[in-house]
This record gives structure tokens, C-alpha cells and sequence, in this order.
């Protein structure tokens, strides 16, 4: 059985903006891990994918790049990890390595096709991701997503300030988030549009009240 979370993100670089695309798939069975980004492919087996999440606790693109701590002293995510090159693209592999870690811990089989569709592809909003990062992953409630036309949500993927993740079982798509990154960029070189802008007042308002409603 695989699962698979693939996140992106816009790049702004000073001559065109581009989306960007990481992907995990992971292998339930032998946890084998296969990340994907750009054309760089890494095989993850063996204890490497548990060693990913626990350097990701404490996640340092610094360290990782200089081949520490394992696994990136393999050859082939090192490589992949070189491509690391601007905040939007690291928060991209901090997330898809976030998001996975949920995902294999709430599926539940091949058998509970609604129960997974429930918690996966509706709940998946109401589930706190990286609190350990101190500021974590903030998924828009499905209220706020079908109030506003999609490609309102494509304008701020483009511009970085807001993230989309795919869950997929078996090359079958599951259910598509949108979320804010852990730390979104305050200015950007691509103008949102009015009703853009709007939408992005209107998440960080409910991002503020949902972290107060958290709050003891």
C-alpha cells in the first residue's frame, strides 16, 4: 500500500515566478520512502525515513546540506537536499515530511475507504501539524475553501503565502488542503489581486482566532 502527499508552493524568484512541487510517497509495508523533487529522485529504506523525521525535529537546512545528520550523508538525498535553495522550497520538505508522518499514522486500510475519506479528506483541517517547529502548519477550514473561488487560491499558492498538499492512496488522489506555511512571506514580487488580497485578510483573521481559541 502506498500513500503519497505531494506540496506546493510558489517561488518568486526576480525574473518569473515559478510552482514548485515536492513529493513523498511512502510504502507501508517495508516503510520505504521515495522523495521527489524537480528530477531528483531519493530512496529511502531501511531506518533512513525514521532518521528524516527525527532530524526534521529539529530541522537545520545549514546542516543537512553539509551531508549531517544521517540520513542526508546518502548520496542521493543529499543531492536532491541541494536544490533546497530558498525559504519557500525548505518549508515546502518540512511540510510534505509533516504531513506524511500524520497521514501514515491516521489511515487506517484498504478497507475503511469512508473512514479515511472522513478523517483524511475532511478533518484533516481540525488536526494541528508542527506545533514542535512552535509555529506550525495552519490548514484552512473546509468552510473558508468553498466559500472562495479556487483560483483565488492558486494566486496565493503562486506567491508563497499559502501552501496546497494532495493525499493520495495507490496513485489515487484522496483529498486536496490548502495551508498556511510555518512562516509565509510578508511581501512578495507578484501583486495579488483585490479579491486575493481579500481572501488572504480573511485567512489570517481565522488563523488568528483558531490560535487564540487554542490558548488556555
Amino acid at each position: 500500500m502506498h500513500l503519497a502527499v505531494q506540496t506546493e508552493t510558489g517561488e518568486t524568484p526576480p525574473v518569473v515566478p515559478r510552482l514548485r512541487c515536492f513529493l513523498l510517497e511512502l510504502n507501508k509495508e517495508d516503510q520505504a520512502v521515495r522523495a521527489t523533487l524537480d528530477d531528483a529522485v531519493a530512496e529511502l529504506r531501511g531506518n533512513q525515513w525514521q532518521q528524516l523525521q527525527n532530524a526534521f525535529r529539529r530541522p537545520s537546512l545549514s546542516r543537512w546540506q553539509q551531508r549531517e545528520p544521517p540520513p542526508f550523508d546518502d548520496e542521493a538525498l543529499w543531492s536532491l537536499c541541494k536544490r533546497i535553495e530558498s525559504t519557500p522550497v525548505y518549508q515546502l520538505f518540512l511540510a510534505a515530511i509533516d504531513i506524511l508522518s500524520v497521514f501514515q499514522l491516521l489511515y487506517l486500510s484498504p478497507d475503511n475507504d469512508v473512514e479515511n475519506q472522513l478523517i483524511l479528506g475532511e478533518s484533516f483541517s481540525d488536526i494541528e501539524i508542527g506545533s514542535g517547529h512552535g509555529r506550525g502548519l495552519y490548514f484552512l477550514p473546509k468552510s473558508l475553501i468553498i466559500s472562495a473561488p479556487l483560483p483565488l487560491f492558486g494566486e496565493l499558492v503562486a506567491t508563497g503565502k499559502v501552501g496546497r498538499a494532495i493525499l493520495s492512496i495507490e496513485d489515487a488522489k484522496l483529498a486536496t488542503h490548502y495551508y498556511v506555511p510555518y512562516s509565509p512571506p510578508v511581501t512578495s514580487a507578484t501583486r495579488l489581486s483585490l479579491a486575493a488580497q481579500d481572501l488572504w485578510t480573511k485567512i489570517k483573521s481565522a488563523k488568528t482566532q483558531s490560535v487564540r481559541r487554542a490558548q488556555p
